[in-house]
């Protein structure tokens, strides 16, 4: 069976193709498309274990990255100075943000987050 790393160059259609036929049981061990992508007849192998040995990206076994802050100080950061007491009901409004984070806000929805329209 053929791998994703025996193809060379880049064929935009090709990719096009591969976005549109991942199959929602790729994640499930027990589907016979566990780790697998169609392409234009063809079944791959396509697992992050692959993407990481083509890309030569070490594998690690846990988060590396700790986190060193407190959910009061992120929003401390994001809200300025008001005080608002967090609950899990509570649900962060754009409006409540200061005018830097605002403004990052609306540029990140208009350039990069995915929408509808």
């Amino acid at each position: 069976m053929k791998t994703v790393t025996s193809f060379e160059g880049y064929v935009p259609r090709i990719v096009q193709k591969f976005y549109c036929n991942i199959h929602e049981d790729m994640a499930d061990p027990l589907s016979p498309f566990y780790q697998k992508v169609y392409v234009r007849g063809h079944i791959y192998d396509f697992s992050f274990l692959i993407i990481a040995d083509f890309l030569n990206i070490p594998m690690v076994e846990l988060d590396e990255f700790e986190k060193d802050y407190a959910i009061d100080n992120v929003v401390s950061k994001l809200l300025g100075d008001v005080t608002v007491l967090l609950d899990d009901s509570y649900a962060l409004k754009s409006c409540e943000l200061t005018y830097k984070y605002s403004g990052l806000h609306k540029i990140a929805q208009h350039k990069w987050w995915p929408t509808a329209h």
